[in-house]
């Protein structure tokens, strides 16, 4: 009589068989975990130590922020208005605080530096890609049937030939370019280098997110701030 095999006989499967098996499923994963590519080790936390120091602004610091708009010039812009003074303010944004819930918000595209300690956000020219590359998004929620007097405080380098001056050229104010809502275009050039202010009215007519794209032309150029007050 032929004897018949453990497996046929008893429906067992040889523990021999059973050892190969789990080798070849636990040998690959220990190979993966030798590579890297599962850690099951956890490391203990460092205590980091040093030496207080001054804080460090990371790359190019523009010029500082303006100061606000003087009563003659505010009283200028609302003559040309037709108004009288402003009212309160709506919203004001900045790079520390770029969004005010409902109201506003700031979305830099772009940008070199968003620095929310010194709060500005910094755009340089990189000549080897598109000189107009990097703008910044104001965001407006509003009611239907209101007006505002929207104020951002920036400030630009612009150079242009100079023979009188070292090298050749000098330095000048940076054009700015705000894109409304409706597609239309205001650009401003400005005279000089320190901090500026662009201004201009906003009218809506219906409920909902009004868009500005502000965009600057130059060395670089740099926006501090933008206040929204009621009209």
């Amino acid at each position: 009589m032929k004897r018949k095999s453990l497996l046929k006989e008893f429906g067992v499967v040889p523990i021999a068989v059973l050892l190969l098996l789990g080798y070849l499923i636990v040998a690959p994963l220990q190979s993966l975990l030798a590579q890297g590519g599962i850690s099951n080790k956890s490391e203990s936390s460092r205590a980091f130590g040093g030496r207080g120091s001054e804080r460090r602004v990371e790359g190019r610091q523009p010029p500082k922020a303006p100061p606000s708009l003087t009563s003659s010039a505010l009283q200028g812009i609302m003559a040309q208005l037709g108004k009288t003074a402003p009212g309160a303010t709506y919203a004001k944004l900045t790079p520390a605080q770029p969004s005010v819930v409902n109201r506003g918000a700031l979305v830099f595209v772009d940008a070199d530096i968003v620095e929310t300690g010194e709060s500005y956000a910094l755009y340089e020219i990189h000549f080897e890609r598109n000189p107009r590359q990097g703008h910044m998004m104001l965001w407006l929620n509003s009611a239907a049937n209101r007006s505002y007097l929207i104020d951002c405080a920036v400030s630009g380098l612009s150079i242009q030939t100079d023979p009188k001056a070292p090298g050749g050229i000098s330095g000048v104010g940076a054009a700015f370019e705000v894109m409304g809502p409706d597609g239309t275009t205001q650009t401003t050039t400005f005279a000089g280098t320190s901090g500026q202010h662009l201004v201009f009215p906003l009218n809506t007519t219906t409920a909902g997110w009004y868009p500005f794209r502000i965009t600057g032309a130059g060395m670089f150029w740099a926006i501090y701030s933008c206040e929204v007050k009621s009209l």
